[in-house]
This record gives C-alpha cells, structure tokens and sequence, in this order.
C-alpha cells in the first residue's frame, strides 16, 4: 500500500489471478476504491474472465466500486456514462473475439466434424458483435485458407448445404452409434427433460461403446446437467482415456475438488490430450504452476503434445501467458511458432502487447519483423477504437518503446552488481 500506485496496481494484477482466497482479494481491492483509474474495470475484468466460482463474485464486487470511484471522483468529468457505454461494448467485443480464435481453431482441425461447428458459427455471426469479431479477424496474422472460410461465413452463401440434423431423441434407440453422437451435439437445452432418462441409462451401461459414453457425459456438462459427478469421478479413477477426459471436463466445472487431487497423475500421462487437460484444470487452482508446465510441453520435442498445447493458451489468463510465452518464443526453439501465435495477441489486445511485440520484432530479420509490426499496429488501432488509447499519442508510444527496449537492452547486458543474474 506504500508503493506508487501505478507500481502497486501493476504487482496487484500479477498476483491476483493465483489468489483464491476470497478475503484477501477483498483487502487487496482497497486500494482500487481510493485511487481512481479508468484503466483498473479493463484489468479487473480480465480477472473475472479467468476466474470461477466465489472469486468472481468477490472481484465483480472490486469492479462495481472501482466504477463507483471513477464516478465520484470525476477524472472523466461528465463523460462517465460514454465511458460504461465503451467499457462495456470493449467486454462485448473481447468475448467475441476469443470466441472467434476458438472458432478458427477448430475450423483447422481434421478430426474434427465440421458440420455442428459451421452451424455454431453461422448462428453466432447473426450477432453484431461476433460478426465484427470475423471481420476483424481478416486483418490477422492467419493462413489464407482461414481467411476465405471466414468470407464465406460472412456472406452466409456457403455451407447453407448442410441440413439439420433429422433424427431426434424418440428416435435414438434405432440409429447407429455415429447418428447418436452427432444428434448430442446438436441437441439444445430444451430437450433436456427428454434427454435425463436416456443419458442416465448410456452412461452407467458398461456395455455402451465408450465414445458414445464419452460424448453424453460432454453433451451433460454443455447443457449444465451436473447431477453425474459421482459417476465422473468413477471414470477419472478408471483406466478408459477416452472416458477419463470426459470426466476430467466434466468434474472441473461441476466438482473441481474431486479432481484436483488426481491432478499429479494425469499431469505425467503418456497420453498428451489427458496431461493437457490435467493443466486446463490446474490453471483453476493455480495458474501460474499450469502455465509453467504448459510452456515445458511447448519446450518439448513431442509435435503432437505441442500442439495440444497451442490449442490450450486460449484458455489462459493472457496477462499470466503474455510474458512467459515472449520468453519461449524469443528461445531457438519457440521463433518458428511466432506465425502461429501472433493471433493470440491479436484477440488480446492489449498496452502491454506493444513491449512484448517489440521485443520479437527485434530479434527478427526485418522481412519476418513486418508480420509482428503489423500484428502490434493492428492492437494499437484496436485501442484506439475502443478508447483506451488516443491516436495522437502514437508517436510518443513508439518513441518509448525504442527507449524502453534500449534501456531493457542495457540492463541486460550490464547487470547490476545485486542483479539475480549476476549472483547466479
């Protein structure tokens, strides 16, 4: 409480996605409640993005009196209403966006059966947000391929082929095992009266192909049915990998203490889909351990595992990722996933993108720098649209990063006699 509070807020919000308890959430918050920031409800935000349970309660809490203070104090003067107006529409269009790099992830992905996920995409683009998100998303940093699906989507003028799915749950009884996969997938919330009694008899009938198992116990976590954590927890001590994964979803939303406790197992698996999602459930307890062991999968030789592992950083706390993921990327080993990685910081904008693109770029020729400038450009204009920052001050953000990376650079090659690595 006695640091600068721009020095205290930046400690703040690098300890608070590791804070679980409740109470010191609610002391550290203080500080936002006497210093008013517009810059802290983006911040806090993010927090709650990542977070479950009573920590998102308590740091919705911290943010409705973090705008409270910004109102009172009347830093914005009497433009407060456009700023909840802005800072809402930059909420709306954030989800939009990670929700579209999940989109396009998936969209990449052979095993995957494309035709529920082209039908989830084309009823989210009817949402003005989304759409944007899409739009947005042909100025990033992906392959051409991606580019000319995401046109399409837009125009509305392809996969319109697809038809619905023509079975229902009346007839799920007598279709093969492939229609009674793809009929969970598409099943909305409506049905789920119809579908208790049959998931009830699948899931338990040890005789059922597990796939189909696997898929009713994924199809009750999307439709909130949480009255099967017993079971889960059945199949989690199993030996079924199939089933195990299910279960290791299932439990992190509705019963995550049952699971954590088998963590350790499952983190040291042979299998790379299970020691992943061991890590996306590690991340709910501590994140900064799961994201130190999902860079050690990147660091590795194994290009299964480290692709799992890239489909995996969506689901992190970007300001936790941000600097450990620059740190791998600036490695021997990480610079040839730059390409790939670019567009996370796209659908995470951020100031605090501008240093850590900087520093790529640096380490680049300058043919492979122009992608990273450009990815770095498009954030700034992102901010700028939203707010955040104004257009008038890019120059002098430019002119601090070179005096920023120059200092970095000077630091580094002449440490201080106490510096760590001087002692090492």
């Amino acid at each position: 409480m006695f640091l600068k509070i721009q020095k205290s807020e930046r400690w703040l919000f690098g300890v608070w996605p590791n804070l679980i308890d409740v109470s010191v959430l609610a002391r550290a918050g203080l500080v936002f409640n006497i210093n008013p920031d517009p810059e802290v409800p983006y911040r806090l935000f993010e927090i709650i993005e990542s977070s479950s349970g009573a920590k998102v309660e308590a740091v919705r809490k911290i943010l409705d009196g973090a705008c409270k203070v910004i109102k009172a104090s009347r830093i914005l003067k009497n433009n407060y209403s456009e700023y909840l107006k802005r800072l809402q529409e930059w909420v709306d269009t954030r989800v939009a966006r990670r929700k579209v790099f999940g989109y396009l992830k998936k969209l990449v992905e052979p095993e995957i059966d494309q035709t529920p996920l082209e039908k989830l995409v084309l009823a989210d683009i009817q949402k003005k947000e989304v759409r944007d998100a899409f739009k947005e998303a042909l100025e990033w940093q992906i392959p051409e391929i991606l580019k000319n699906r995401i046109k399409d989507f837009l125009s509305g003028e392809k996969h319109q082929k697809h038809s619905s799915n023509k079975n229902s749950l009346e007839d799920f009884d007598r279709i093969s095992v492939e229609e009674k996969i793809r009929l969970f997938v598409c099943l909305g919330s409506d049905e789920k009266e119809k579908l208790a009694p049959i998931l009830d008899r699948i899931l338990t009938d040890k005789k059922a192909p597990d796939n189909l198992r696997a898929m009713g116990l994924r199809t009750a976590l999307r439709l909130e049915m949480g009255n099967f954590s017993d079971l889960a927890f059945n199949w989690v001590m199993g030996s079924r990998e199939i089933l195990i994964a299910s279960a290791i979803e299932y439990l992190s939303y509705f019963n995550i203490d049952l699971v954590i406790p088998l963590l350790g197992i499952h983190l040291k698996s042979s299998n790379p889909r299970l020691r992943i999602l061991a890590i996306n459930v590690l991340k709910k307890a501590n994140p900064s351990h799961a994201i130190s062991a999902l860079i050690a999968i990147l660091r590795s030789r194994d290009s299964e595992s480290r692709k799992l592992a890239m489909d995996c950083l969506i689901q992190f706390d970007f300001s936790l990722l941000r600097e450990p993921l620059v740190e791998f990327l600036l490695s021997s080993r990480g610079k040839k996933f730059i390409p790939e990685i670019l567009p996370l910081f796209q659908a995470n904008p951020d100031p605090e993108n501008f240093f850590s693109l900087y520093r790529i770029e640096m380490c680049l020729n300058p043919a492979a720098a122009k992608s990273v400038k450009a990815a770095r450009l498009l954030c700034e204009e992102i901010l700028v649209k939203c707010g955040r920052l104004t257009k008038d001050k890019t120059g002098q953000r430019e002119k601090d990063l070179i005096e920023r990376y120059s200092f970095e650079e000077e630091k580094r090659r002449n440490p201080q006699a106490y510096a760590i690595s001087k002692l090492r």
